[in-house]
Formats: C-alpha cells, structure tokens, sequence
C-alpha cells in the first residue's frame, strides 16, 4: 500500500488520512504505515507528519501549508483513523495534542450528521489526557463507534475496513457491467421491435390473378 507525508500529494479518491497527535508524541504514524506497506490495495496512506521537520524555521508559510494540507486530504478521505497517542515529552508553550482535539471534535460531528461519506476509526492510548471525557462523549453521541485501546486494534480496524470498501467496489462494478449488458439486450430487442413495425407499416403492391 502506499503512503504519502505532508507535504506531499497524490491523485487518488482512496484516501486513508491519519489524524492524532504529532508533537510531543512518538511516530506512531510510521508504525501504521509500516504495519500496512505489504498489503495489496488502492488506498493511498496519508500521514500529516514530515518526514523532515525544522522547527526554528518553521514560517507562516509553512503552517498555512501544513493546515491546507491536512485539511484537504481529511476531506478527501474515505476512512479516517484517529490515534489518541499519549503524550511523552511535555512543551510548557503548548497544550498537547490541541488540533488533534479540535479535528476530532470536528470530524465527530460530521461522521454523526452524515454530512460526508466516510468511515471513522478511534483509538485511545490509555493515558491520554482527556480519555474518559472522549469515551463518555462517544458512549452518548455515537454508541455504535468502537473505541480501540491498542494500536494494534486500531491496524487490525483498518484492514478490515479496506476489505469492506474493496468488495464494495467490486460489486459496484459487476452490478455496473451487469446493468450494461440489460441495456444492450433490451436495446437490441426494443430495435428489433421497431425494425418489425417498420416492416409491417410499409406497402407492397397487389398481384392481382
């Protein structure tokens, strides 16, 4: 399977975007992508973490960068994975994981309200601040959402949902080809008709004995 890093792009509708905290955590992202890198789809991986990432210099012109990105590959995505990785190195200047909270919330909302089509898998590190809150919230506005509590259920998650969304694709293309093939034999029985009324309206002449 294939995978893309910020800033980099594809042109693929079979989008698998991987929302969760970057900084202050570990590359759980590259895990993922290295636990899937072997499987045979058309999904396309796209993690939000640079491979290379420069923080003195990171400009405003690269935030807006960062943001668009993102914002246009949870978009385009057919399933989003949210991991709620633990915090392991604390920055006094910045809350932790604050645009993975406020995308979650976002995406949350969306996934209830069937605004888009799209498949949402969540997992929670256990010791993630804000878990039980997260779990409770989930518990009321959408009880049907599975909540993983490994990395591991999260992959395992996704690979199903991969296979789902394959057969799908494949009935749609039978269920296509074979409404192509009803066209053609009702077309060819409506010119059939229309060529044996054609031939019964016109008009021979009479023999007369």
């Amino acid at each position: 399977m294939k995978a893309i890093r910020s800033p980099e792009r594809i042109n693929s509708s079979d989008i698998i975007f991987l929302a969760g905290p970057i900084q202050g955590t570990w590359n759980w992202q590259e895990s993922v992508i290295e636990s899937l890198k072997d499987l045979e789809s058309s999904f396309v991986i796209a993690s939000p973490r640079r491979q290379k990432i420069d923080r003195k210099n990171f400009t405003d012109v690269t935030y807006n960068e960062q943001v668009d990105w993102e914002t246009e590959y949870l978009r385009r995505a057919k399933i989003i994975v949210f991991w709620l990785a633990k915090e392991t190195k604390h920055d006094c200047k910045r809350a932790y994981a604050q645009t993975t909270r406020f995308e979650l919330a976002e995406w949350k909302l969306k996934y209830e309200s069937n605004m888009t089509k799209f498949d949402l898998i969540v997992g929670i590190e256990p010791g993630f601040s804000g878990e039980r809150y997260i779990r409770r919230r989930f518990e009321q506005d959408s009880p049907s959402t599975f909540i993983c509590d490994s990395l591991e259920s999260v992959i395992n998650f996704i690979k199903t949902r991969i296979t789902l969304k394959e057969v799908q694709k494949l009935s749609k293309r039978s269920a296509s080809r074979i409404d192509a093939h009803i066209e053609a034999i009702e077309q060819a029985h409506r010119d059939a008709a229309n060529s044996t009324l054609q031939f019964g309206e016109k008009k021979f002449p009479e023999f007369k004995i």
